[in-house]
């Protein structure tokens, strides 16, 4: 964010994926953001040697608030604190016909910094984050139980603006895990990198004095 009144809506797509993301700068240091992603790590399926066939998938949403800070220089710093609730699921098939469908429900907090550099016409900002996700309501999760843990995310993400209010977006993340257990739950994808468009405005811009 960069200051008062900017809005910014934007989605990312990707191989496992699409990500929605909404934030509002409500005053000259804060700022609010809520964001919504749906990942099919192999949407149609991957079927071995075997035959067996295997989904995962997740839903998740979360919102969250921060500060923000941008230099004359063009330099920013950021840091948010999100909390949001989501649900992973996996489906096998094996032959002969068998079906396992397993699911979980998760929450997640996390603590996210961002630090860029913001210019005329491209930004870049690197951002790393911890996170806490519990798991609960397990279903056929056999050997595995409900569970805190600790992650770690790290996300590098440029940006080319295209038209007035319109930037072109591309984002590199990989998430890993730091303590816990949680098994092959599927929230989180170790690499991930998607492409998008950000829409953005300025509400309470001032208008240059002559």
């Amino acid at each position: 964010m960069q200051r008062k009144g900017q809005a910014e809506l934007g989605a990312h797509f990707s191989g496992s994926g699409y990500d929605a993301q909404a934030a509002y700068a409500i005053t000259t240091k804060v700022a609010v953001m809520a964001n919504y992603s749906t990942i099919s790590l192999n949407p149609k399926g991957q079927t071995d040697q075997a035959g067996n066939n295997s989904l995962n998938a997740h839903n998740f949403g979360e919102i969250g608030a921060g500060l923000y800070k941008r230099a004359d220089s063009g330099w920013s710093k950021e840091i948010f604190f999100l909390a949001g609730v989501g649900k992973t699921t996996n489906q096998y098939t094996g032959i002969p016909p068998t079906v396992q469908f397993n699911s979980a429900n998760y929450n997640r907090f996390m603590a996210q910094a961002d630090f860029g550099k913001i210019k005329k016409r491209f930004e870049f900002a690197f951002s790393p984050a911890l996170m806490v996700v519990y798991y609960y309501n397990l279903e056929n999760y056999q050997g595995y139980s409900r569970g805190t843990n600790l992650m770690a995310n790290a996300a590098i993400t440029m940006r080319f603006k295209i038209f007035k209010f319109l930037k072109f977006s591309s984002q590199f993340n990989t998430t890993a895990k730091l303590i816990g257990s949680a098994g092959d739950y599927k929230e989180t994808s170790p690499f991930n990198l998607s492409i998008g468009l950000i829409g953005y405005m300025n509400f309470f811009r001032k208008p240059a004095v002559k």
